[in-house]
């Protein structure tokens, strides 16, 4: 099981918008400065945001208002909701990385409100999006905010929505596994 989670993470990583951003730049399918890819832009723009936050420079509060008037899309041709739950999402990760929980975790909460957001602002024909969004909000849930049953749910939402996609059932599975992994080692603990 260990080495299926590896997998996938490898698997996840490989997909990230940053990767495939780098991946772009270096093969010379965007230009350097961002100008021809609306996705390096956006990268760029929630770096900036990121960088102000562990700076100092800006609050949590600013920054949020900072995206909310530019969700910098990413040329993906999501909705503005959407967007702005990703680039929430995404600087909330670069601060967990940085050891800044407290501010991740305030940033993992609006970005799981954001994503349900969005959600609601769908039209019901846009599948693509609202499984989109459904998993990005399962793995807050999961792997951010240790709710298990909510990411469960959201994932069940996303298979009924596309029934024959075998990548969320496999997303699915090793996210809840991990999350009974994580709760049976902290039952234990308390013992």
């Amino acid at each position: 099981m260990k080495h299926a989670i590896v997998r996938f993470f490898v698997w996840s990583l490989m997909l990230s918008p940053p990767v495939v951003a780098f991946a772009a730049e270096k093969a010379g399918t965007a230009s350097a400065n961002g100008a021809n890819s609306p996705l390096l832009g956006a990268l760029r723009f929630r770096e900036e945001v990121a960088g102000a936050l562990l700076k100092g420079d800006e609050n949590l509060e600013s920054a949020l208002k900072r995206l909310r008037g530019n969700p910098a899309p990413t040329g993906q041709g999501l909705s503005r909701e959407t967007e702005y739950a990703f680039a929430v999402v995404e600087i909330a990760q670069r601060l967990g990385a940085a050891g800044r929980l407290v501010e991740a975790e305030s940033l993992f909460r609006e970005g799981e409100q954001a994503l349900g957001a969005a959600l609601g602002n769908l039209r019901s024909d846009d599948i693509h999006e609202r499984v989109l969004v459904l998993r990005k909000r399962a793995m807050v849930r999961s792997y951010h905010l240790g709710k298990g049953s909510e990411a469960k749910a959201d994932f069940e939402e996303a298979i009924k929505a596309r029934p024959n996609d075998k990548t969320i059932v496999r997303q699915r599975d090793l996210l809840l596994s991990r999350f009974d992994e994580l709760n049976r080692a902290a039952a234990q603990n308390q013992n």
